[in-house]
């Protein structure tokens, strides 16, 4: 698990005291613990599913060891055969890890990540 500084969208800050995430390449989406979703997705606003609104959606950042990781809608909004979908779901998390999100493979595809299993951790390196 790593520490998550903060979430913002659209630069707005959305309260976040103690959450935890778990990069996965295992996960296809951003899934968060059902409340902290809810408390995300109506500032991201409605995809349409004929992607029309796409750039004007807001991007999303995540606040990791005190660097910024910014996913435009671009990057967080799954686009198959000009149809869209949020690549954010919520789920129903045990209490031990509310507050949590997995940075699946939304995240992963935008910023490298080094998994150091000698030393027990992750890294988003920068080029």
């Amino acid at each position: 698990m790593i520490g998550i500084d903060g979430i913002s969208v659209g630069g707005e800050k959305i309260s976040v005291s103690g959450a935890k995430g778990v990069v996965d390449s295992g996960t296809s989406l951003l899934v968060g613990d059902a409340n902290l979703v809810n408390s995300i997705t109506p500032k991201l606003g409605t995809v349409n599913q004929d992607c029309s609104n796409l750039d004007s959606l807001p991007d999303l950042t995540f606040e990791l060891g005190g660097v910024q990781y910014t996913l435009t809608s671009r990057d967080w909004v799954i686009q198959v055969q000009n149809e869209c979908i949020s690549g954010i779901q919520g789920a129903n998390f045990p209490s031990q890890l509310r507050d949590s999100f997995i940075l699946g493979d939304v995240f992963m595809r935008k910023f490298y990540t080094l998994f150091d299993y000698t030393n027990k951790r992750v890294g988003f390196p920068k080029n």
